[in-house]
Protein backbone atom coordinates (compact mmCIF):
# COMPACT_ATOMS: atom_id res chain seq x y z
CA UNK A 1 0.00 0.00 0.00
CA UNK A 2 2.84 2.41 0.81
CA UNK A 3 4.41 1.67 -2.53
CA UNK A 4 1.13 2.45 -4.28
CA UNK A 5 0.89 5.85 -2.52
CA UNK A 6 4.54 6.55 -3.27
CA UNK A 7 4.02 5.76 -6.97
CA UNK A 8 0.84 7.88 -7.08
CA UNK A 9 2.67 10.73 -5.34
CA UNK A 10 5.51 10.59 -7.86
CA UNK A 11 3.03 10.52 -10.76
CA UNK A 12 1.07 13.49 -9.40
CA UNK A 13 4.20 15.54 -8.76
CA UNK A 14 5.48 14.62 -12.23
CA UNK A 15 2.20 15.63 -13.89
CA UNK A 16 2.10 18.96 -12.05
CA UNK A 17 5.75 19.64 -12.88
CA UNK A 18 5.12 18.81 -16.54
CA UNK A 19 2.14 21.20 -16.72
CA UNK A 20 4.19 24.14 -15.46
CA UNK A 21 7.55 23.27 -17.07
CA UNK A 22 8.57 26.16 -19.33
CA UNK A 23 9.21 25.51 -23.01
CA UNK A 24 11.02 28.23 -24.92
CA UNK A 25 9.76 28.70 -28.48
CA UNK A 26 11.54 31.08 -30.85
CA UNK A 27 8.94 32.86 -32.98
CA UNK A 28 10.97 35.71 -34.46
CA UNK A 29 14.53 35.98 -35.73
CA UNK A 30 16.37 38.64 -37.69
CA UNK A 31 19.94 39.93 -38.01
CA UNK A 32 19.72 41.60 -34.58
CA UNK A 33 17.58 39.48 -32.29
CA UNK A 34 16.02 36.14 -31.54
CA UNK A 35 12.67 36.51 -29.78
CA UNK A 36 9.88 34.27 -28.68
CA UNK A 37 7.60 33.06 -25.95
CA UNK A 38 7.95 30.83 -22.93
CA UNK A 39 4.99 28.50 -23.00
CA UNK A 40 3.81 25.93 -20.50
CA UNK A 41 1.54 22.95 -21.24
CA UNK A 42 -0.98 24.35 -18.72
CA UNK A 43 -1.53 27.33 -21.06
CA UNK A 44 -3.52 25.05 -23.38
CA UNK A 45 -6.12 24.60 -20.62
CA UNK A 46 -6.02 28.07 -19.06
CA UNK A 47 -6.67 30.59 -21.81
CA UNK A 48 -6.18 33.59 -19.54
CA UNK A 49 -2.64 32.71 -18.53
CA UNK A 50 -0.21 34.92 -20.39
CA UNK A 51 2.98 33.70 -21.97
CA UNK A 52 6.21 35.43 -21.12
CA UNK A 53 8.01 36.94 -24.09
CA UNK A 54 11.77 37.14 -24.42
CA UNK A 55 14.29 38.84 -26.65
CA UNK A 56 17.94 37.84 -27.02
CA UNK A 57 20.51 40.22 -28.47
CA UNK A 58 24.27 39.67 -28.51
CA UNK A 59 23.88 36.68 -26.20
CA UNK A 60 21.94 38.52 -23.49
CA UNK A 61 18.37 37.41 -22.86
CA UNK A 62 15.70 39.84 -21.68
CA UNK A 63 12.41 38.45 -20.35
CA UNK A 64 8.93 39.94 -20.04
CA UNK A 65 9.35 41.96 -23.21
CA UNK A 66 6.37 44.05 -24.26
CA UNK A 67 4.79 44.10 -27.71
CA UNK A 68 4.65 41.79 -30.70
CA UNK A 69 7.33 40.64 -33.14
CA UNK A 70 9.87 42.07 -33.70
CA UNK A 71 9.43 43.43 -30.12
CA UNK A 72 11.71 46.39 -30.82
CA UNK A 73 11.85 49.69 -32.69
CA UNK A 74 14.85 50.70 -34.78
CA UNK A 75 16.58 54.01 -34.16
CA UNK A 76 18.64 54.46 -37.35
CA UNK A 77 19.94 57.89 -36.32
CA UNK A 78 21.63 56.26 -33.28
CA UNK A 79 22.33 52.89 -34.95
CA UNK A 80 20.35 51.35 -32.09
CA UNK A 81 17.21 49.47 -31.22
CA UNK A 82 14.78 50.14 -28.37
CA UNK A 83 12.63 47.62 -26.53
CA UNK A 84 10.71 47.54 -23.26
CA UNK A 85 10.60 45.03 -20.42
CA UNK A 86 8.22 44.87 -17.48
CA UNK A 87 8.68 43.25 -14.08
CA UNK A 88 5.84 41.55 -12.14
CA UNK A 89 5.03 44.83 -10.34
CA UNK A 90 4.44 46.46 -13.77
CA UNK A 91 7.54 48.61 -13.46
CA UNK A 92 8.98 49.30 -16.89
CA UNK A 93 12.54 49.45 -18.18
CA UNK A 94 13.49 50.97 -21.53
CA UNK A 95 16.46 49.28 -23.20
CA UNK A 96 18.48 51.01 -25.92
CA UNK A 97 21.12 48.77 -27.50
CA UNK A 98 23.73 50.24 -29.85
CA UNK A 99 24.08 47.82 -32.77
CA UNK A 100 27.66 48.84 -33.51
CA UNK A 101 29.23 49.00 -30.04
CA UNK A 102 26.80 46.47 -28.49
CA UNK A 103 26.51 48.80 -25.48
CA UNK A 104 23.20 48.95 -23.69
CA UNK A 105 21.46 51.76 -21.80
CA UNK A 106 18.65 50.98 -19.36
CA UNK A 107 16.22 53.68 -18.27
CA UNK A 108 13.63 53.25 -15.52
CA UNK A 109 10.28 53.80 -17.20
CA UNK A 110 8.32 53.99 -13.96
CA UNK A 111 4.72 52.97 -14.78
CA UNK A 112 4.88 53.84 -18.49
CA UNK A 113 2.30 52.27 -20.77
CA UNK A 114 4.68 52.35 -23.74
CA UNK A 115 5.68 49.16 -25.54
CA UNK A 116 2.56 47.03 -25.62
CA UNK A 117 1.83 48.08 -29.20
CA UNK A 118 5.34 47.69 -30.61
CA UNK A 119 4.97 45.46 -33.66
CA UNK A 120 1.24 46.17 -34.02
CA UNK A 121 1.56 46.49 -37.78
CA UNK A 122 -0.38 49.76 -37.71
CA UNK A 123 0.86 53.06 -39.11
CA UNK A 124 2.62 55.12 -36.39
CA UNK A 125 0.12 57.61 -34.99
CA UNK A 126 -2.89 55.37 -35.61
CA UNK A 127 -4.78 54.03 -32.62
CA UNK A 128 -2.96 51.34 -30.66
CA UNK A 129 0.52 52.15 -31.87
CA UNK A 130 3.87 52.85 -30.22
CA UNK A 131 6.53 54.68 -32.19
CA UNK A 132 9.63 56.84 -31.97
CA UNK A 133 8.47 60.41 -32.48
CA UNK A 134 11.88 62.13 -32.57
CA UNK A 135 15.55 61.53 -31.85
CA UNK A 136 18.22 64.04 -30.83
CA UNK A 137 21.80 63.48 -29.75
CA UNK A 138 20.81 62.97 -26.11
CA UNK A 139 17.02 62.38 -26.10
CA UNK A 140 14.51 60.01 -27.63
CA UNK A 141 10.84 61.01 -27.68
CA UNK A 142 8.50 58.03 -27.74
CA UNK A 143 4.79 58.20 -28.50
CA UNK A 144 1.81 56.00 -27.71
CA UNK A 145 -1.68 56.35 -29.16
CA UNK A 146 -4.85 54.73 -27.91
CA UNK A 147 -8.54 55.59 -28.34
CA UNK A 148 -8.66 58.56 -26.03
CA UNK A 149 -5.09 59.67 -25.52
CA UNK A 150 -1.65 60.23 -26.93
CA UNK A 151 1.37 60.04 -24.61
CA UNK A 152 4.83 61.42 -25.35
CA UNK A 153 7.68 60.08 -23.24
CA UNK A 154 11.10 61.75 -23.34
CA UNK A 155 14.09 59.58 -22.46
CA UNK A 156 17.35 61.36 -21.64
CA UNK A 157 20.30 59.25 -22.82
CA UNK A 158 22.86 61.34 -20.92
CA UNK A 159 21.22 61.18 -17.49
CA UNK A 160 19.59 57.80 -18.23
CA UNK A 161 16.30 59.09 -16.86
CA UNK A 162 12.72 59.42 -18.02
CA UNK A 163 12.81 63.19 -18.40
CA UNK A 164 9.18 64.07 -19.09
CA UNK A 165 5.78 62.59 -19.91
CA UNK A 166 3.17 64.58 -21.79
CA UNK A 167 -0.42 63.31 -22.04
CA UNK A 168 -3.05 64.60 -24.47
CA UNK A 169 -6.67 63.49 -23.97
CA UNK A 170 -9.09 63.54 -26.93
CA UNK A 171 -12.87 63.61 -27.28
CA UNK A 172 -14.81 61.50 -29.80
CA UNK A 173 -14.09 64.05 -32.55
CA UNK A 174 -10.35 64.04 -31.93
CA UNK A 175 -10.16 67.44 -30.23
CA UNK A 176 -7.80 67.77 -27.26
CA UNK A 177 -9.79 68.01 -24.02
CA UNK A 178 -6.96 67.91 -21.50
CA UNK A 179 -3.18 68.34 -21.61
CA UNK A 180 -0.93 67.23 -18.73
CA UNK A 181 2.84 67.23 -18.28
CA UNK A 182 4.74 65.19 -15.69
CA UNK A 183 8.38 65.64 -14.70
CA UNK A 184 9.91 63.00 -12.40
CA UNK A 185 6.44 61.64 -11.77
CA UNK A 186 5.10 64.99 -10.55
CA UNK A 187 2.41 66.83 -12.50
CA UNK A 188 3.66 70.27 -13.57
CA UNK A 189 0.79 71.16 -15.92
Amino acid sequence: MRILFAVLGVLIVGAITFCFWPIQKDIYRDKYVVAGEVRRPINAFAAHLSTAKYLTIYGKKYVSVRGSPPYYLEIPKLNSILFVTENPKHQVTFHIVNLQTKESIEIDGEASGFGGDIGSGQTPGDRYTDWIDSVNSNTITLATRSDELKVFTVLNLTTKLLERTEVLYFDKNGAVTNHMIYVKGERVK
